[in-house]
């Protein structure tokens, strides 16, 4: 099997998402005979024509701009408009912000990388009751605030993959990941993003049973004789 990047799933990620929330929004449109050369998406109705905000958790990031241009590329090819809009700052304020400019510019779908599901709850709700249809990729909104969620794996996936990456990484540097004590942290690009947050969920539980060996720091800290003093982790 071919193996894939995780930045170059998320490019098709990307793709998938946008033309989801477009197909939906082609639905909603209703009677009128479809031209045969009109493209659609998969199962879908006609995007030709229609705009669809593309809002990632922040700009500026190679991880976004990926799959951004992985988007861009399949507007082209099948005639309706990505905006990618969103903020440089990577925060509940500016997203809401960007959400609310991309329901003013009358934009007919949102295709968002949430950094906070119920920080932008209000919001979506908002973009659905003026007729957007709203999808998520990436890092996902609340069910009730989405037509669909377009994942790049599920959290057992994914958090299988950073344990396996924490494995790889031990052993090139001498350790033993199944016999010697490790102390690790988790480190996240936000504490209130969804995707991340439900990776290390499932990463903890992999840890737990088959790497008994490995503490946080604030496990260790709690020990009988430790101090734990202030730090959080």
């Amino acid at each position: 099997m071919q193996e894939i990047t995780r930045r170059g799933f998320i490019g098709a990620a990307g793709i998938t998402a946008v033309s989801a929330g477009l197909a939906l929004a082609g639905c909603n449109n209703g009677g009128g005979e479809k031209k045969e050369e009109t493209k659609k998406s998969e199962g879908g109705g006609d995007v030709k024509g229609k705009t669809v905000a593309f809002i990632p958790k922040v700009t500026g990031n190679a991880f976004f701009e990926s799959a951004n241009k992985g988007a861009q590329d399949k507007s082209k090819e099948w005639g309706f408009t990505v905006d990618y809009i969103g903020d440089a700052t990577a925060s509940v304020s500016a997203q809401v912000s960007v959400i609310n400019q991309a329901v003013a510019n009358g934009v007919d779908a949102i295709s968002i990388s949430t950094v906070d599901a119920k920080g932008v709850s209000d919001a979506l709700k908002k973009a659905t009751a003026a007729g957007i249809v709203v999808t998520t990729w990436d890092s996902d909104a609340n069910p009730e605030d989405r037509t669909l969620m377009v994942s790049q794996g599920t959290p057992e996936i994914l958090g299988q993959m950073l344990v396996d990456m924490g494995v790889a990484g031990l052993k090139e540097r001498g350790k033993d990941p199944e016999k010697d004590e490790i102390t690790y942290v988790w480190h996240y690009s936000q504490a209130t993003v969804t995707d991340q947050n439900s990776w290390q969920v499932a990463a903890q539980k992999i840890i737990k049973e088959k790497y008994p060996k490995w503490k946080r720091p604030r496990e260790l800290l709690l020990q009988p004789g430790r101090r734990a003093g202030n730090h959080h982790w």
